[in-house]
């Protein structure tokens, strides 16, 4: 039997722009398959962090699903780059709408040790605004993956704004399909095509 770890961060807005994520965090639950989602604020990073790697020396590494909108894709990286010092991998990581602002934690580079990176880009907003005037990542609005794996990492644009991404059904899809596909894989059933 196999561990997973599913956590999803808000971003900084609050309530208002949760709404996406904490969609997503019921429906992951209702999928059967045995995976609770937790819901998590941006600032609970650390803690969340501690945990996955404390669980992960106890009882062995788990498969690791990281979601974040906004600000929460920041610190979707910063687990990654968290677990990647403790030669731990992450499984999937998906940001969407991602932007390290106004804390300017640049660039947002994911690591090696992560398998699966989606990245969903809203068409309006600052992030929108920012991967436009600087499109390399040094100024935020996006994750820098380094290397040459085209099938590592996927860049969907999602019509609308900033606030609306994670809610956006391009985004809940994709999601809801990759986090599926990437258990069902552990227990040899085939993938549904994404």
């Amino acid at each position: 039997m196999y561990r997973v770890e599913c956590h999803i961060f808000a971003g900084l807005g609050g309530p208002l722009t949760s709404r996406g994520t904490r969609l997503l965090e019921d429906m992951i639950d209702q999928l059967p398959l045995e995976v609770d989602a937790h819901h998590h604020k941006h600032s609970s990073y650390e803690r969340v962090t501690e945990g996955i790697i404390a669980r992960a020396k106890r009882f062995g590494p788990a498969m690791t699903l990281l979601i974040g909108h906004s600000y929460g894709a920041l610190r979707c990286q910063q687990i990654s780059v968290a677990m990647a010092k403790q030669n731990l991998p992450v499984d999937y990581v998906a940001g969407i709408d991602p932007t390290a602002l106004p804390l300017n934690h640049l660039p947002m580079e994911i690591p090696d040790n992560v398998l699966l990176v989606d990245e969903f880009h809203a068409t309006r907003g600052i992030p929108a605004r920012v991967r436009k005037r600087i499109p390399n990542g040094e100024r935020g609005g996006k994750f820098v993956v380094p290397g040459n794996k085209p099938d590592r990492h996927i860049v969907v644009e999602v019509p609308g704004p900033h606030i609306a991404s994670a809610s956006d059904p391009i985004t809940q899809t994709r999601i809801i399909l990759m986090v599926q596909n990437l258990i069902e894989s552990h227990r040899g059933i085939p993938p549904i095509l994404v």
